[in-house]
């Protein structure tokens, strides 16, 4: 099987006493776990909550991410990843609004949700398509295979209002994760009401085994 490196950058809006929004990761230690649930990252966007209380409702929902799709090992990973995400929709306060784009590495697979109306995009050898698009409060799945130097691009319903997606294309064509983050995070601080803008942007990059690359080096 093979195995990727993750290059992640945040793109993360200025937060107010009363929206506020996250770009969570995590790689568990135990094997078992990585092996059933793989590497994990979460867009987070929360809104329309009662002010001084959105960071604390935040912090809960990145808690209750990993209680729920960590904590049960017997579902297949997307179906736990859906299940997750409809837990937590059922969770926030009355009124409050939540956004979350999500996804997992698992080897060669990666597995997206969108619960909202935000959207993930992938590059391939220098063509953008849409992977993935949410329709409001139902959550949207989706996976495929993964190829080094793939880019996805996670993103807020309040982020791609601000942003073109022929921008994005633009900044992604760095070929960088870093690189792209940088170009993008100018057009997003400062804007009015830009605390539930956020994105991720992963690349992948193949890692090459050491007696693999001895064998490339090998003349002919």
């Amino acid at each position: 099987m093979k195995k990727f490196l993750l290059e992640t950058a945040k793109i993360v809006g200025t937060a107010t006493d009363r929206v506020w929004s996250q770009v969570h990761t995590f790689s568990p230690a135990e094997k078992e776990k990585l092996a059933k649930r793989g590497q994990f990252l979460a867009v987070i966007s929360l809104s329309e909550l009662t002010e001084g209380e959105v960071v604390t409702a935040g912090r809960e929902i990145i808690s209750r991410l990993h209680e729920e799709y960590y904590g049960h090992l017997a579902e297949k990973a997307i179906i736990q990843l859906k299940k997750t995400l409809e837990q937590i929709l059922g969770e926030v306060a009355e009124g409050a609004k939540v956004e979350i784009e999500a996804a997992v590495l698992m080897g060669e697979t990666i597995y997206f949700a969108v619960a909202g109306r935000g959207k993930i995009l992938v590059q391939r050898e220098g063509k953008i398509a849409k992977v993935l698009s949410g329709e409001g409060e139902k959550v949207e799945v989706a996976s495929g295979r993964v190829e080094s130097k793939d880019m996805f691009f996670l993103g807020s319903q309040k982020l791609f209002s601000l942003l073109a997606e022929g921008t994005i294309k633009t900044a992604l064509s760095t070929n960088s994760a870093n690189e792209a983050a940088e170009s993008l995070m100018p057009m997003i601080h400062g804007r009015e009401e830009d605390g539930t803008a956020a994105a991720a942007i992963l690349k992948l990059e193949e890692v090459v085994k050491e007696t693999e690359a001895v064998e490339e080096q090998k003349p002919k």
